[in-house]
């Protein structure tokens, strides 16, 4: 795979904290626009299923900053937490309660498990369509074979190449040079992204 390096002041001007943010606030406004239309248009109100298990601290921390997030944009967020102690059985029989939960159209588990827990097997356990995190079987497929209309993609790279897709827009008239280098990093983000998919879980 090529690889290619960008100048450091090139670098800065892309990731500038205003350029970010202003992407950031863009994108919150986007979603947060989308979301109304859904209610007003089918009195539908996406829904969020958070599930963490222990007190892992920096999953505490991941798990309150994206129900922050779904509270700004109008997404009902809900969080389900266990204990150390909860069995796989258990963990799954919550699962399967949200796949058929109609109010609910994410499921999202935080990781890591408890070592008595099998990630495979409870990633499985979601349904495809509700997989936010892209990491089902079924959706890592379909991103291996660059089938991203049917795929849901991880949020992390997705993201990314949003805010990459948004700071060229910026640049491609200001800063043409540092343009190509955003293109350039796009393409090898995309193509990691696929490439890498089959690693994301292990």
């Amino acid at each position: 795979m090529a690889r290619f390096t960008v100048p450091k002041q090139q670098i800065e001007f892309i990731v500038n904290r205003h350029h970010v943010g202003d992407s950031d606030d863009a994108i919150r406004a986007d979603i947060r626009e989308r979301a109304q239309k859904l209610k007003n248009k089918h009195n539908l109100v996406p829904g969020l299923a958070v599930i963490i298990v222990g007190n892992d601290p920096a999953s505490a921390v991941y798990v309150r900053n994206k129900v922050r997030a779904c509270g700004e944009v109008g997404i009902n967020s809900e969080v389900t937490r266990f204990d150390e102690a909860t069995s796989e059985a258990q963990l799954i029989e919550h699962i399967q309660k949200l796949n058929a939960n109609p109010a609910v159209h994410g499921i999202l588990v935080q990781l890591p498990l408890p070592q008595t827990i099998s990630v495979r097997r409870i990633l499985e356990a979601i349904a495809v369509e509700k997989d936010v995190d892209g990491f089902h079987p079924v959706n890592v497929g379909l991103l291996g074979i660059g089938d991203t209309d049917r795929a849901l993609v991880p949020c992390t790279p997705a993201g990314s190449m949003i805010l990459l897709e948004r700071a060229a827009r910026a640049l491609r008239l200001s800063q043409p040079t540092a343009f190509r280098h955003v293109q350039q990093l796009e393409e090898t983000l995309a193509t990691e992204l696929v490439f890498g998919a089959g690693k994301a879980v292990v």
